[in-house]
């Protein structure tokens, strides 16, 4: 988990070159998350957001898919936790250029419930494709365009 943590800062510094040099752990994991289908969510979650930098949505997709269902029936009572990684399957989402996914999954009431909403979906550089979509604005608090 600490090279996707790494790759996950680099992301969020803009150094795309880095994040592509690390596709060989993303498809690593990804393969890992292949030949464990009973992972807990957190692996399905973190193989979402590494297929999103290894430049492969269709699998970031489907692996995001796949954590929010476990997340929903597991973790739906446990607000932070459940919060937050809805927030990294959206930031994975909109990094692999699913916007409309990610916004939906913005929308999640538990994100507001935590205070993940309004200024730090400004802040945070992996959303910036989104800033323009009026959905986006209103859950940030922004004004319309």
């Amino acid at each position: 988990e600490w090279a996707l943590n790494q790759a996950y800062l680099r992301m969020y510094l803009g150094e795309r070159d880095a994040v592509m040099a690390w596709a060989d752990t993303a498809r690593r994991l990804l393969a890992r998350g292949a030949a464990e289908p009973d992972a807990g969510a957190r692996v399905w979650v973190d193989l979402a957001g590494a297929a999103a930098l290894a430049g492969q949505p269709d699998e970031a997709l489907a692996a995001a898919v796949r954590a929010r269902a476990m997340l929903r029936a597991d973790l739906k009572g446990r607000g932070s936790v459940y919060a937050e990684m809805i927030g990294d399957l959206a930031s994975s989402m909109a990094y692999a250029g699913l916007r409309d996914t990610a916004i939906a999954w913005l929308s999640d009431p538990a994100l507001a419930d935590i205070g993940l909403r309004g200024p730090l979906l400004v802040v945070d550089p992996i959303l910036a494709s989104l800033r323009d979509d009026p959905r986006f604005r209103a859950l940030a608090g922004l004004p319309p365009r």
